[in-house]
């Protein structure tokens, strides 16, 4: 790979931004930004991110580096993908190179067949076969314009195999992206409308096809395959995501035809699981985009609970979350065509928090509760206020559950205060804390930002080190600095010749120094602290060797070093 276009893309790409599309809640914190880490569950932030430097780092599980690094642990993308990806981004020509590893361009064709095969079903829907479909699109009230948006298609009877297999493609690649079938080798959607799925990015990774006849089942997916999974993809997540950014929420919906029809009647900000339950891959997802959430599922019982499990999966990811309920048993997409979308609005707007949508569930035409009733449901309730983080929303629920079912506020904290003791997990052996003396600590903190005072460090060797990691990143400082003394910034420099060093210093470069801080006389008082201490382990060192001779039978140079020791010690 090209370093000087590498250097280009990374010098173009604003870190500070590219990492606030995936975590929302970044907070200003002196020069530095931090948030809650995205790679692991945290309640208080341990995320920090340098614009300045280029870089982020997380205290917590230790992961750090530049906007390379971010997107590819971020998107699980090669070094290449996420190159292509941020060079597109700076508008930076980009090339693909001999250099792509087998699995890239493994990848790359696999992508291009899905979108041949999205290419072949939208033409089978514009086709002389496509007039059916076409017109149930129209009974569902799906204009023309919309089709072409969600890039909708038809599938017939094994058309596309042989289309694919007579252009070239082979038919075990067909298999594998679950396009044709595994046993008979033969179209796996037939006679379906057909709704290409896209991932966050915009890539056509899947298929869901509806049966246009009395085929079962009604809707059909593709199956996992290389690059699909159902708990991972959320159905019209690209064209949602700027919406749900500037709405401040996500609409979460049941299917396919209601996150359509919502789209097109302005409501931008919906998406739907396919045709699975909704997981915690779905609400990390999800996070990436916003901090609060509607769900809005079918009004049967089926939809409810199914509605209920993904409010509660998301409130355990961190997400502030409300559940709308629509009436006259209409689905969202048949309620939007009825009433528009400032009705539709308006339902979400007084959607209710998880308890009292519980609750109205349970006390729907309920006259008197007896107390085995309230007790039973009080229990159920309390597996709910359980699983929300936030300390404020569940005082909240309790005084709401409280409230509602006659039942003081205290005998509900008491309970929860007892499930959560018997629930807590056992203690896990915390990691190892940083034992680094501090003075190393500061060393090398200093340096990494003011490398020319690395000369000041010429006497220093490995023994003065407890932190081993720290020497060796001295020693790299020292040897940048000598064959580019004109560069400041040596981080860069050390992630091209050692990724391993480089993200040991990492955690250490993202920690600020004092303002107004003289790096000179900060490396000095290091030195002298690193010196001192290295002349008291000397020292008692001495002190031991002396103590195995007979009085007078001591060596004179052991004694006379011992001595010089002791004045410099105390000078």
């Amino acid at each position: 790979m090209n370093n000087a276009l590498i250097e280009k893309i990374k010098d173009s790409i604003d870190i500070l931004e590219l990492i606030k599309e995936y975590v929302p809640a970044v907070r200003r914190s002196g020069r530095t930004y931090k948030a809650c880490c995205p790679f692991h569950q945290e309640k208080t932030p341990s995320f920090s991110i340098s614009p300045e430097k280029g870089f982020f780092y997380c205290f917590g599980c230790q992961t750090g580096g530049d906007v390379f690094d971010f997107l590819m642990k971020m998107e699980n993308l090669s070094f290449n993908e996420a190159a292509r990806r941020l060079a597109q981004r700076a508008g930076i020509p980009w090339q693909e190179e001999d250099s792509l590893s087998e699995q890239e361009k493994s990848r790359i064709a696999d992508y291009k067949l899905m979108n041949s095969a999205k290419d072949f079903y939208r033409r089978q829907l514009m086709g002389d076969k496509g007039l059916a479909a076409r017109n149930y699109l129209k009974e569902r009230k799906i204009t023309q314009e919309t089709a072409e948006k969600f890039e909708l298609g038809l599938s017939l009877f094994d058309g596309l195999t042989k289309a694919a297999t007579k252009n070239g493609y082979n038919l075990q690649d067909l298999k594998k992206l679950g396009l044709s079938a595994y046993s008979s080798g033969t179209d796996y959607f037939k006679n379906r409308l057909m709704f290409p799925i896209f991932n966050h990015r915009g890539d056509c990774v899947a298929f869901g096809g509806r049966t246009l006849g009395d085929g079962q089942p009604k809707y059909l997916n593709s199956p996992e395959t290389p690059l699909f999974s159902k708990s991972k993809v959320l159905y019209a997540l690209n064209f949602a995501g700027p919406s749900i950014r500037k709405e401040g929420k996500v609409i979460l919906l049941e299917g396919y035809m209601d996150v359509i029809a919502c789209h097109q009647a302005g409501a931008c900000n919906c998406v739907a699981p396919l045709g699975t339950s909704f997981t915690p891959e779905h609400a990390k997802l999800l996070k990436r985009y916003t901090d609060t959430a509607v769900v809005l599922f079918d009004p049967d019982q089926a939809g409810t609970k199914a509605s209920l499990r993904a409010a509660l999966i998301l409130v355990e990811s961190g997400i502030y979350v409300k559940v709308a309920a629509l009436s006259e048993g209409l689905d969202p997409d048949e309620y939007i065509n009825k009433y528009g979308l400032d009705k539709f609005k308006e339902v979400v707007d007084n959607a209710k928090d998880i308890i009292n949508f519980r609750l109205d569930c349970i006390l729907k035409g309920v006259q008197s509760i007896s107390p085995k009733d309230r007790a039973d449901i009080t229990a159920e309730l309390i597996e709910i206020i359980q699983k929300q983080p936030d300390d404020i929303i569940r005082n909240e629920w309790v005084l709401t559950a409280a409230n509602r079912l006659g039942v003081a506020p205290e005998i509900i904290a008491q309970k929860i205060k007892k499930t959560d003791a018997a629930s807590k997990p056992k203690a896990v052996r915390p990691k190892e804390a940083d034992n680094t003396p501090q003075s190393e600590r500061d060393l090398i903190r200093v340096l990494l930002k003011f490398p020319r005072y690395v000369e000041l460090c010429a006497d220093l060797k490995e023994e003065h080190f407890e932190n081993k990691d720290i020497w060796l990143i001295l020693k790299e400082v020292e040897t940048l600095r000598l064959q580019r003394p004109d560069v400041e910034e040596v981080l860069p420099l050390m992630a091209q010749k050692d990724e391993g060093l480089s993200k040991k210093a990492l955690k250490y470069a993202m920690q600020p120094l004092p303002e107004g801080i003289r790096p000179q006389r900060e490396v000095e008082a290091c030195l002298n602290t690193l010196n001192k201490t290295a002349l008291n382990k000397r020292y008692k060192r001495i002190q031991q060797q002396l103590a195995g001779y007979e009085p007078g039978a001591a060596p004179l140079d052991l004694l006379k070093e011992q001595m010089e020791i002791q004045k410099k010690l105390k000078s």
